[in-house]
């Protein structure tokens, strides 16, 4: 069935107050999909934690929420996104390519949306780019505090609170 015509049983549908609902299982949600997650990816921190897809936070492995890459929701109701899912070879939504690890936080923002989040997530996914992020990051946050602290002892403001106290 092409796209347009999809649509238009869609619109049909909705006219007649009927519910439109297409029957497959490239787009099902199954219940073992966080089984087979873990069985697939293993924790990389201290082998107890994964780091979130999309912002890098370190998730304990009862804390991480597996998040479908490809939203279930749009591949139950796109023919598009059922097109893609074939395309990048993925036997359904829940095969484990389209799982990633995500903190609660990322998951609840992302909820079903794709475009710049399954760019994130694609490249997120590769657990051990994570380190040299936080190296950055922590490196820069102490940069911060010490020309902070620098500044600080300039302008005489610890002397300032010494004398306060």
């Amino acid at each position: 069935m092409s796209e347009r015509r999809f649509k238009h049983l869609k619109s049909y549908c909705k006219c007649r107050y009927l519910r439109c609902v297409i029957n497959n299982d490239y787009g099902q949600r199954n219940n073992r999909y966080r089984k087979d997650f873990f069985d697939n990816n293993h924790p990389v921190l201290s082998g107890k934690y994964y780091f979130c897809a999309y912002c890098g936070k370190p998730v304990s492995k009862k804390e991480v929420t597996v998040d479908h890459l490809i939203p279930v929701h749009k591949t139950e109701t796109s023919l598009k996104m059922q097109r893609k899912l074939k395309r990048m070879g993925y036997r359904s939504v829940n095969d484990p390519k389209n799982l990633v690890p995500a903190c609660r936080r990322c998951n609840t923002k992302k909820g079903t949306k794709t475009g710049l989040w399954l760019i994130r997530g694609r490249i997120g996914r590769i657990q051990i780019l994570w380190y040299p992020v936080w190296a950055i990051r922590i490196a820069v946050s102490l940069a911060v505090i010490y020309c902070v602290h620098r500044l600080l002892v300039s302008i005489g403001f610890f002397d300032a609170i010494i004398c306060l106290l």
